[in-house]
């Protein structure tokens, strides 16, 4: 490092008498490590006096000369200090004697340094405290504090003491965790030192259960439900089925996974028609939600299961022999006009397609005679293909309209087959 002589004198006068004294020393000076500091002593008093320096003090106490980073002239009118260092920073002295009496100056050398900064690595503090940062520093003049890059404020909620070594947040946030800088600067801004405590916020968890968009699955389906949870310290999770803990269900289809974050239910059945809750808990508190889980049964399963036992084979319990028999009656009746219409169906169907399947025949049969009898074979132009195509797309349709009118029928012969049964039932327990 290039050194520097910094030089700045100060005058005064000391009266003896009818006798002036003028002492010249070097003043403070701010000087950064490494560089040369200068000091100059002289005394001014008339012809008759006698006097000399004698020596240099720092602090109160006789320098050492000798001292390898100290020079002086034979006189000690000029002292210097080569290469400092923090310590040398003090008050020097420089002592006469004039006329058997001593006289002194003094001159203040300011070495600047790196600002020394302690603080607590790691501070925690429960949401809505009121949390203090320090940064307490030597050697500094100012302190600076950011949070994510931005420089905090009173504005910001932010308060200061004791030259902002020390930051103070009331009722902190969970927004508020995080890495914190502090930022001591020297007298001249030469140096700063950055100190990084980092503030830990705890909170309760928050927790949001996620299933099927309406809650209602299909029996078989598999499921899985999700527990989005926050919290710090990370909270515990568990799941219940209408208030009794998953983990005691002792069923293979229900599986915790991904840290207790997601439930699977496989093959589900109408019987896992439940609330379903997920339980986040941690030091600071709990917190849950839940999905009313729906299972629906297969709708084939569920119309066959009406139709055949409610009507066909009534309970016997308490009825007599007549009512069972008319019982049974009425359930021989209902599947043989269940029959006939089926038949009747089948066959009209049947009817249909072979009366849309002459045109046709014809059509090709014709185009054999004006172009294939040579080759043994008959073949039908891609027009009169596209033709027939169309001829049976609409022909199926109506066949579909006729078919839903039967079935519509149909409906309408079990129906009042039913009411008949049940009429006939209620008269024979009336007898």
């Amino acid at each position: 490092m290039k050194s520097c002589v910094v030089q700045l004198l100060l005058y005064f006068t000391i009266e003896t008498g009818s006798s002036t004294v003028n002492v010249r020393l070097a003043s403070s000076a701010h000087l950064l490590p490494g560089q040369n500091a200068l000091f100059s002593c002289s005394v001014t008093a008339p012809a008759s006096s006698s006097f000399r320096i004698t020596r240099w003090e720092k602090g109160g106490t006789a320098l050492n000369l000798n001292d390898s980073r100290y020079t002086s002239n034979p006189t000690l009118e000029s002292f210097s200090i080569h290469q400092v260092t923090k310590t040398d920073t003090g008050l020097y002295y420089c002592v006469a004697t004039i006329d058997g009496a001593e006289k002194s100056d003094v001159a203040y050398l300011d070495v600047l340094v790196n600002p020394e900064i302690s603080f607590n690595p790691l501070t925690v503090a429960a949401e809505g405290d009121s949390v203090t940062l320090g940064c307490p520093s030597a050697y500094f003049t100012s302190i600076r504090w950011t949070f994510n890059g931005v420089k905090t404020s009173r504005k910001l909620g932010y308060t200061y003491s004791k030259n902002n070594a020390f930051l103070t947040i009331d009722r902190v946030s969970r927004t508020q965790a995080g890495q914190y800088v502090c930022t001591a600067f020297n007298y001249y801004n030469y140096f700063a030192t950055m100190g990084t405590p980092v503030l830990v916020v705890h909170y309760a968890p928050d927790v949001v259960v996620h299933g099927p968009s309406n809650g209602t699955v299909i029996q078989d389906d598999a499921v899985r439900l999700y527990c989005n949870a926050s919290g710090v310290p990370p909270p515990r999770i568990r799941w219940e089925k209408d208030g009794v803990l998953v983990s005691d269900l002792r069923s293979s289809r229900y599986k915790i996974e991904s840290e207790g974050k997601v439930l699977s239910i496989a093959g589900v059945l109408t019987s896992d028609t439940s609330n379903i809750t997920c339980i986040a808990n941690n030091s600071m508190g709990s917190s849950s939600d839940y999905c009313e889980l729906t299972v629906e049964g297969k709708s084939a399963t569920s119309a066959t299961t009406k139709l055949t036992p409610a009507y066909m084979y009534p309970s016997t319990k308490g009825k007599s022999l007549a009512a069972i028999a008319g019982s049974v009656s009425g359930g021989v009746l209902l599947i043989a006009i269940f029959i006939v219409a089926v038949v009747e169906v089948r066959k009209k169907n049947k009817g249909r397609r072979q009366d849309g399947a002459a045109p046709r025949q014809k059509q090709c049969e014709a185009k054999k005679g004006a172009d294939g009898a040579e080759r043994g074979r008959y073949s039908c132009s891609d027009e009169d293909s596209r033709i027939d195509i169309i001829e049976e797309v609409k022909k199926n349709r109506e066949e579909v309209r006729e078919v839903r009118k039967d079935v519509a029928h149909l409906t309408d012969v079990i129906k009042s087959s039913q009411k008949l049964i049940a009429d006939k039932q209620s008269t024979i327990t009336d007898v």
